[in-house]
């Protein structure tokens, strides 16, 4: 079952927002707290999109650490069990720092709708979709 394709433009042209698209996410989901160690991330393949920077990765753990995570992750529960991150790899580094800077417990678990009953395809297409409605992308992450 793939996704419903859409038009997608630049965020900076007013992009579909990230709520709106994990909306229609496929399959069966459930929204749950998942220990940081047991994600794994997309494939580099799926997920060639560049790391924030550090100046805006500060401002996303000062966000987090303030108000708490505004949108969960989205991970995949494949069939052997393994969690992998299908969008949240910055909010994911963002909690692992917030954990290894105060040690509170609070940031050893972080919230994630756990999709479930998807194919790699629909998995992969996800990945690709929240980083684009996310950022301004460089040209060449754009032709990707």
């Amino acid at each position: 079952m793939a996704l419903k394709k859409r038009a997608v433009v630049s965020p900076a042209a007013g992009a579909v927002s990230l709520p709106s698209l994990m909306a229609e996410l496929p399959g069966t989901r459930r929204l749950e707290e998942v220990p940081l160690d047991k994600l794994s991330p997309a494939p580099a393949a799926w997920n060639f999109y560049a790391p924030l920077p550090d100046d805006k990765l500060l401002e996303l753990i000062e966000s987090i650490r303030t108000s708490e995570l505004l949108h969960p992750i989205v991970v995949w529960k494949q069939p052997d069990g393994d969690l992998m991150i299908l969008s949240g790899h910055n909010r994911v580094r963002a909690y692992t720092a917030l954990l290894e800077k105060t040690g509170e417990d609070k940031y050893h678990r972080i919230p994630a709708t756990v999709l479930t009953d998807i194919s790699a395809d629909e998995a992969h297409e996800i990945v690709v979709d929240s980083n684009y409605v996310q950022r301004v992308l460089t040209p060449s992450e754009k032709a990707r």
